[in-house]
């Protein structure tokens, strides 16, 4: 589910507000686990927060002890084309380690975006 995924978020930051409601009024704000957004408000707020870091994380939200971490690519259209996105055990991963590796994600996705005749994401404005 996009609500519940790094990669599902970080492409549903690249939307219309208006879209992202329908999008979650179509797919429902289930929870998956007991960390999952289940509130519209609390998602966009969450998705205000990716489009500032730009990377999105999903801190055990679609499975219990695992996080990942996802960051949007664009193509030459300056449409958003999809997200890449990393996961693994979240153990005692420390926040520092989780926002170097959201600067990692994002660097990648740059360099997909650029592969595709997109702009890096630092030079698109949401």
């Amino acid at each position: 589910m996009p609500y519940a995924s790094a990669a599902g978020k970080a492409i549903l930051a690249a939307m219309d507000e208006a879209v992202v409601r329908q999008v979650c009024a179509d797919t429902g704000l289930r929870p998956r686990t007991a960390h999952t957004i289940t509130d519209i408000g609390t998602l966009l707020d969450n998705l205000a927060a990716v489009r500032r870091r730009g990377f999105a994380v999903d801190d055990e939200e679609d499975a219990e002890g695992v996080i990942c971490v996802g960051a949007a690519f664009f193509g030459h259209d300056g449409g958003c084309g999809g997200a890449v996105s990393v996961t693994g055990i979240k153990g005692d991963l420390p926040a520092w380690r989780v926002e170097e590796l959201g600067q990692a994600v994002r660097r990648c996705a740059d360099r997909v975006s650029e592969s595709l005749g997109g702009s890096r994401y630092a030079e698109i404005s949401m």
